[in-house]
């Protein structure tokens, strides 16, 4: 329950509706790579995203992702991967255009197939750097997943780009997200028993409003 209520917890912080920086969604896309998937999957869904920037005395953006894919059948016995991905991050106050930045927050995923249903909880660490307000790099790490969720201990690495693109003289912007995941997991149990590795590509783009 402690690990619901943290989810709970940043996601009301990350998508308080009436103070956002901005707020948007759109397509997204992923394909996977690696032991134990049938060569590539690929995935297909949407996302919604918003932050929400405050200052004291250095910035903090509360930044809130969900992502919902659906898998072909023919590739995969998967339905559908739900992501939410809450985080807090807190700049550097440096003068220019480069502001670096740490953050810390959770991945909640659920996967969901015709065979099983499972969720997962990792707790996630980033660095990266915002450019020129329109350009967002960063490194992520995921922590092994050690609740009683699931027996998989999911863990990894991600590696992030964000572009924002605004309309000359509106609130509007054009949202591309690249994201390449270097992840490891556990079998515990039956024929296909055992440690694994892979990795992943995934691609997000829409619209978002600021405000």
């Amino acid at each position: 329950m402690k690990y619901l209520q943290t989810v709970l917890l940043l996601l009301l912080a990350a998508v308080t509706v009436r103070a956002q920086s901005f707020l948007g969604g759109g397509l997204s896309f992923g394909s996977i790579v690696g032991d134990g998937y049938n060569g590539q999957d690929k995935s297909i869904g949407g996302f919604g995203e918003a932050t929400l920037s405050r200052k004291f005395g250095i910035r903090f953006d509360a930044t809130g992702l969900a992502t919902l894919e659906f898998a072909p059948k023919d590739t995969t016995t998967s339905w559908f991967d739900l992501r939410l991905r809450p985080e807090i991050r807190a700049f550097a106050p440096l003068p220019g255009q480069i502001a670096p930045f740490v953050g810390a927050g959770v991945q909640y995923s659920y996967f969901n197939s015709d065979q099983y249903g499972k969720s997962g909880l990792n707790y996630v660490g980033t660095v990266g750097a915002e450019i020129y307000r329109a350009h967002t790099a960063s490194v992520s790490r995921l922590f092994t997943d050690r609740t009683n969720f699931n027996e998989n201990r999911l863990e990894g690495w991600r590696y992030g780009y964000d572009l924002t693109k605004r309309f000359s003289g509106s609130p509007w912007a054009i949202r591309f997200s690249g994201e390449y995941n270097r992840f490891r997991y556990v079998q515990p149990f039956g024929l296909n028993q055992g440690s694994y590795a892979g990795q992943s590509l995934a691609f997000r783009l829409g619209i978002a409003k600021a405000y």
